[in-house]
């Protein structure tokens, strides 16, 4: 009997046929009419929404791959039925080519997406490109402040990197369109799109960049890190190499499925803890670039200044590069762990077209493992005091923290930041954190010293701390058979410079004494 109740929202395409029938009759149909579908998958709704999307100008990997993922909400409707929003997630397609950014791509659409549908509240205005002129700024910089519910009162965000990423999409949208503009040779519209970009560069930066610096620095003071204790760390290494050997020995004796994919697992996070890389870096490391790895020869003039015992350290390491940048392999035991998992890859049924080497088997021809997912399991299982800061991020943080109380110079710390694969400049200011030790300590006593509170002169502070006039001697004597001596910012010239200031400011004070006793007497 026909429901009459129904509207068109309860009927869907068939993503084989094309024929439309409700969303309860769907799947029996789906399984009739298509029939090399592998059993067990999910692809119903998916291959149904390809069939129903309609935006004519969307890529192929826009319509088949990144819009049939999307639940069905106002806010997909709001993308598909757009086509600045859908030649925005074009654009960003033939830029974000690789299948693991295709997340990144919805959920830059859907942000764009939740703007267009308060501004249409707003204005009744239902097309996405009408937006861009200079009279819809007001209310444009409005529909963020309402986005990201800005509190009038505390002048906080409650979501303020999603206000800063909004606005840094119009702009690209904005330039987007003025080329298009320029192609079509739209020279009133180019104006416009013109004029209202200028406000946004430069009204964004008082009207919302500036709340949300404001608003993330105080995020970042307050926010209280804890990071991983040696012991701890110690304690996850040793339980990934006992399960490592476990099952390397089970493997030798008979192939499992499970015991194959927990060895992966296990040397997975092995790689992730020795190297400190990110999680979606070494998940996702290809066969291709393992395969060019390099070791240390015998001939090699470094291994000549080594003992027998180091040289065999050394000699089991293997060093291959990973998306640009500089990556470990790990040690002897990782290395003959991953020779295993690839011996038995073809047995395991992975695709051929999977590039990953702790690829999975599936219908997705991209599907590996999850390390955030793995390191999480293994921190609580190794037995570890606090298994919540055995992290990715807590761990790179560990150890840029680690090589500031080592007092490296320049040229090892620019090596460590190249090697963990993140700037200079980010490796001091957002992985390292500042020592409370040496403040508390150091820092209190020249305060003490300053206001009067303790006996001790600042000259005796200073030679506390080793700092001597020999010792400054001593580093401009290693200083001047440098060549970065003369480079004004260089970690060395700039340490002779704070001493030379020091011991100037001592022998002055040192003469305003004497001079002061000479007058009295």
């Amino acid at each position: 009997m026909l429901n009459r109740n129904r509207t068109a929202s309860h009927y869907k395409p068939c993503g084989k046929c094309g024929g439309m029938y409700s969303t309860l009759s769907l799947s029996s149909h789906y399984r009739r009419c298509e029939l090399n579908r592998l059993k067990g998958s999910k692809d119903v709704l998916k291959n149904s929404k390809k069939k129903s999307i309609l935006a004519t100008i969307a890529c192929s990997v826009l319509r088949n791959e990144i819009l049939p993922v999307l639940r069905d909400d106002e806010i997909t409707k709001a993308i598909v039925s757009d086509d600045l929003t859908i030649a925005f997630g074009n654009r960003m397609c033939q830029k974000y080519r690789s299948p693991h950014l295709y997340k990144m791509i919805r959920a830059r659409l859907r942000c764009v997406a939740k703007l267009f549908l308060i501004l249409k509240k707003k204005t009744h205005v239902y097309k996405f490109e009408q937006f861009f002129d200079s009279e819809y700024y007001d209310c444009i910089i409005s529909a963020i402040n309402e986005m990201c519910q800005l509190n009038e009162e505390t002048g906080k965000y409650k979501s303020a990197s999603t206000a800063f990423a909004i606005g840094s999409y119009l702009k690209k949208i904005s330039f987007y369109l003025l080329s298009e503009l320029i192609k079509n040779k739209n020279k009133e519209k180019q104006n416009d799109v013109k004029y209202f970009l200028q406000l946004l560069q430069e009204g964004l930066q008082h009207d919302v960049y500036k709340t949300v610096e404001e608003n993330q620095q105080e995020q970042k003071r307050r926010k209280i890190i804890e990071l991983p204790s040696s012991d701890d760390i110690l304690l996850l290494r040793n339980y990934l190499n006992r399960k490592r050997n476990f099952y390397m020995q089970c493997l030798k004796k008979e192939y499992s499925y499970n015991n194959w994919k927990r060895l992966m697992s296990v040397i997975l996070i092995s790689l992730q803890l020795f190297n400190r890389r990110r999680a979606g870096e070494m998940e996702r490391v290809k066969i291709e670039d393992y395969l060019k790895y390099e070791r240390l020869k015998d001939d090699n003039e470094m291994l000549g200044c080594m003992s027998a015992e180091e040289k065999k350290r050394k000699k089991g390491y293997i060093r291959f590069l990973i998306r640009g940048k500089r990556c470990r392999g790990g040690n002897r035991e990782n290395f003959e762990g991953i020779q295993m998992i690839s011996k038995f890859r073809k047995q395991t049924n992975i695709s051929e077209r999977n590039p990953y080497l702790f690829g999975l088997p599936g219908k997705d021809d991209f599907n590996h493992l999850l390390a955030t997912r793995l390191l999480n399991q293994y921190s609580k299982l190794c037995g570890a005091k606090k298994p919540h800061t055995l992290r990715g991020i807590e761990l790179r943080k560990h150890i840029a923290t680690k090589c500031g109380t080592m007092n490296l110079g320049d040229v090892e710390l620019k090596d460590v930041a190249d090697y963990l694969g993140h700037n200079e400049k980010i490796h001091l200011d957002h992985y390292r954190l500042p020592s409370a030790t040496k403040d508390i300590v150091r820092m209190s006593n020249i305060l003490e010293c300053a206001q009067g509170s303790i006996n001790e002169s600042l000259d005796e502070i200073g030679e506390r701390y080793s700092i001597s006039e020999n010792s400054c001697n001593g580093i401009f004597e290693e200083s001047k058979n440098e060549d970065n001596f003369n480079n004004p910012t260089s970690g060395k010239f700039i340490r002779y410079i704070s001493y030379v200031l020091y011991f100037s400011f001592s022998l002055y004070r040192r003469h305003a004494k004497e001079s002061q006793k000479n007058i009295l007497d």
